[in-house]
């Protein structure tokens, strides 16, 4: 049988439950990566339990008060991708967590916003 989407990428938001699990196990079936989102430990849970190879995850302001990296030390994400909004202190700097840096972004963004320019290149 021909997969159609085999070697693609494809994110599905809601991906572990209803209708979006549908959309997701269908490209699954069609040889496709899928990406799926979630907020829960439940939703998480499922996501492993459905046959997930791996599970990253992302934040876009790295807080991590409290527990959070004791958590993330023992959880089965593989990466922890965060942006550099905010510094992580370096106790708190573990192998799972990747920093990608936005400032360039925010600076041209804030560059053309001042010179009444459009920023939506930056976004295609």
């Amino acid at each position: 049988m021909e997969q159609r989407f085999a070697g693609k990428r494809v994110l599905v938001a809601g991906g572990t439950g209803g209708l979006g699990r549908s959309v997701s196990l269908a490209f699954l079936e069609e040889g496709a990566t899928v990406l799926v989102t979630y907020r829960s430990q439940e939703e998480f849970d499922a996501l492993k339990n459905a046959g997930a190879l791996e599970v990253y995850a992302t934040i876009t302001h790295p807080v991590l008060c409290g527990p959070a990296i004791e958590r993330l030390k023992k959880s089965d994400i593989k990466e922890l991708i965060v942006t550099d909004t905010i510094p992580i202190p370096k106790e708190k700097m573990i192998p799972k967590i990747k920093v990608l840096s936005v400032s360039s972004l925010l600076g041209e963004a804030i560059k053309r916003i001042h010179d009444e320019e459009s920023i939506s290149v930056l976004f295609s």
